[in-house]
């Protein structure tokens, strides 16, 4: 499905009936007549393929696939909204607007509020006016970490109810754009300028879905198809990779690029970002290619692979040497796991576990790792993402900070239709497809 099919398809905007489907600017959906699966009119596009592999170990849990467990929503209960979002149990109270990963009401009941934005005041979609408009219909299964008025744009700057994507966050069609004067939002498009064929607004920013600004000539133009330019976001279609000549290219097969997350199509191997078939010998003499691994580098004890690069649950440590990960003074595992404390950076950019009680990398004095993985007022599940050396991030496992929206936000992720965690990481079975973890191999 094209961007512009997947715009048309979420564009459309009814009145809403007591009880009807209710759209949160701030918290997400928070109550759904509808099974909330991965949002089918998401354009057939992938931020790429992803690393697979378990997290820290048993004792620590899959990264990628951590829930913090329910919390009821004001009026609901937990046994309303199952954690992280699962479908609301029989005969469940109607949770408070504003959660973020809300229940899906079952039968007899709606949803409580799941963890952790459950008592944010929700103003709902409000005019530029300041009066309140109609709430858009939202397509079957749509995200609700993403593509809602005052959330992050969903990838390839898809926002729901014929929304705009204006500086990384969506605003509601009807309201402004705060992108120059009468920028108005309407089905993608900010009056003079944003939608496809339109000059590109202010700061080279492009508002619908699927379009990129070609700064050549000021022009919204479509992206994502193979050898077009990247989406905003490194965004291509499925099958293909966004290359460092931010172009849309194949990719997992033999000789060709590897696909987000240094994955490689038919069991072959990822060398130096070249995908090399399985039975072939790696690069720099590192052993021949079986299951996705190169014989002689990447596991316990041997030396890592090119980029610094170890295979499942490992790190590589200051002498190049593939060595355990997740405990308290090693190394964060893929995805930014721990199997216990906090994943903190250093004053390098490094990251590694924290313990308990302990301080969190340069994030202040104040700032102590809790039990459960959060710094303080940051890192954890619904807070804001801690301040990085390059850009923010979250420091719980499972959880990835969503930049954009009103504030940037820690989701939990790795799981089915969530965000892909750091590094596009998805826990074991789903890979980074369309900016978000799918059963591994659907396109």
């Amino acid at each position: 499905m094209t961007f512009e099919n997947a715009a048309a398809a979420v564009s459309q905007g009814a009145r809403v009936a007591k009880g009807g489907t209710f759209f949160s600017s701030r918290g997400g959906l928070s109550r759904l007549g509808a099974t909330a699966a991965l949002c089918g009119a998401l354009l057939g596009l992938q931020a790429g393929c992803s690393r697979q592999g378990v997290g820290p170990g048993e004792a620590g849990g899959r990264a990628g696939g951590v829930n913090r467990g329910p919390s009821a929503g004001k009026g609901g209960t937990a046994a309303g909204g199952a954690a992280g979002g699962s479908i609301g149990g029989t005969g469940g109270a109607v949770g408070a607007s504003g959660g973020f990963a809300g229940g899906v009401a079952g039968s007899g009941g709606g949803a409580g509020a799941g963890n952790p934005d459950a008592g944010v005041p929700d103003p709902g979609i409000i005019d530029a006016g300041g009066s309140p408009v109609d709430a858009p219909v939202l397509p079957d299964g749509a995200l609700n970490w993403c593509g809602s008025s005052g959330q992050a744009c969903c990838p390839g700057n898809l926002c729901y109810g014929g929304g705009c994507c204006a500086g990384d966050k969506c605003v509601a069609s009807g309201n402004s754009c705060d992108l120059g004067p009468g920028t108005l939002c309407t089905n993608g498009s900010c009056g003079p300028c944003g939608g496809k064929g339109q000059p590109c607004c202010p700061s080279e920013i492009c508002t619908g879905a699927g379009l990129f600004c070609n700064s050549a000539v000021n022009e919204c133009r479509s992206c994502g198809a193979k050898e077009d330019s990247c989406c905003p976001g490194r965004v291509c279609q499925s099958g293909l990779t966004c290359t460092g000549l931010d172009a849309c290219r194949a990719c997992g097969g033999p000789d060709q690029p590897c696909c987000p997350g240094d994955v490689c199509n038919g069991g072959g191997c990822c060398w130096s970002g070249v995908c090399y078939a399985a039975g072939a010998q790696c690069g720099n003499n590192t052993g021949t290619c079986s299951n996705a691994r190169c014989a002689g580098c990447g596991s316990e004890g041997q030396p890592c692979c090119e980029t610094a690069r170890c295979y499942g649950a490992l790190a590589c440590d200051e002498h190049n040497a593939c060595v355990g990960c997740g405990k308290t003074g090693q190394a964060c595992c893929p995805g930014g796991a721990c199997s216990e404390g906090c994943c903190v950076e250093g004053s390098s950019g490094s990251r590694s576990c924290v313990g308990a009680g302990f301080r969190c990398g340069n994030l202040g004095a104040s700032a102590l790792c809790s039990s459960q993985g959060h710094c303080s007022t940051c890192g954890g599940v619904g807070q804001p993402c801690c301040a990085g050396v390059e850009r923010p991030y979250c420091t719980a496992t499972g959880v990835v900070c969503v930049q954009g929206g009103t504030l940037d936000t820690c989701r939990t992720c790795g799981g089915a239709d969530q965000p892909c965690c750091a590094d596009s990481w998805c826990s074991t079975g789903f890979a980074c497809q369309e900016g978000r973890c799918q059963t591994a191999g659907r396109t």
